[in-house]
């Protein structure tokens, strides 16, 4: 991937890991009156230890409460489990089973509920608390935080504005871009918002080659572009083409626009004085 990693990609694995892990969890369960059973669940419980430990010195100062539960939890399930010696006894082995399981939950558990808790648009969601070392991933989780929208929109899509939806909306229905944008992330947050075609000036970062300047010029002159939805961050912070800079610039200096929350809407089928 040439260094640019996707972090969002690994939801892929959820469900087979959710399938294989229950499967797991029914197999041990099920087999826990026999040693090496309950053996296993105590490695299982130590290794999953060193890997949240590994995890947490990313977020030192998130609940510190919570690390030192799940390792009390793990250790002494493992102690138990892996030390049991005697006979077998259901009820205290019931219980380290579910103290290996609760110290296998509680971080993952209050991860997600940091994810859900702070809403997030576009196609890189952020899972989890602010780090504690400086990173990208740092840097979008704080402005997240600190609802700092405008930076943090730049890389994830511009949120939508309403009465803009509701133009797009209102364009005929044989028109072939109900609008215009720059980025792919724009364009795909009005699509799903009014369920019209939306034009991806620039590609998926504005940085390829399309649409040509002069192939926009006649989409413009055939009255198949409606609107362009002017969002300037994403110009300032990705690398654009040209070609991209080109054709806005060619919007701007020959349409009447209109402010509608905040965002400049250039009406293609009006030419300015």
């Amino acid at each position: 991937m040439t260094g640019d990693i996707h972090p969002y990609y690994t939801c892929m694995l959820a469900i087979p890991m959710a399938i294989l892990s229950s499967h797991a969890v029914e197999t041990l369960w099920v087999n826990r009156a026999k040693a090496w059973h309950r053996r296993g669940v105590a490695l299982v419980t130590l290794v999953y230890l060193l890997i949240t430990s590994g995890i947490l010195t990313w977020f030192e100062g998130w609940l510190p409460w919570a690390g030192f539960t799940a390792k009390t939890l793990a250790l002494g399930a493992s102690a138990i489990l892996g030390l049991w010696l005697g006979s077998y006894r259901p009820r205290p082995i019931a219980a380290a089973y579910v103290l290996a399981g609760s110290s296998l939950v509680l971080v993952p558990f209050l991860f997600i509920l940091e994810s859900i808790s702070t809403p997030q648009q576009g196609s890189f969601p952020i899972s989890g608390p602010v780090p504690a070392y400086e990173s990208w991933h740092r840097r979008d989780a704080e402005q997240l935080r600190l609802n700092e929208q405008a930076k943090y929109s730049q890389a994830r899509g511009e949120p939508v504005v309403r009465e803009i939806a509701l133009r797009l909306e209102s364009t005929p229905l044989e028109t072939r871009w109900a609008a215009a944008t720059t980025g792919s992330q724009n364009a795909a947050l009005y699509q799903l918002a009014t369920g019209r075609p939306v034009m991806s000036i620039g590609g998926f970062s504005t940085s390829d080659i399309f649409p040509l300047i002069g192939d926009f010029k006649e989409f413009v002159q055939d009255h198949e572009i409606t609107y362009y939805i002017h969002q300037p961050g994403i110009l300032e912070w990705a690398n654009a083409s040209e070609n991209t800079r080109e054709v806005v610039s060619w919007i701007e200096s020959n349409f009447e626009y209109e402010e509608i929350g905040g965002v400049r809407v250039y009406d293609m089928r009006r030419l300015s004085p």
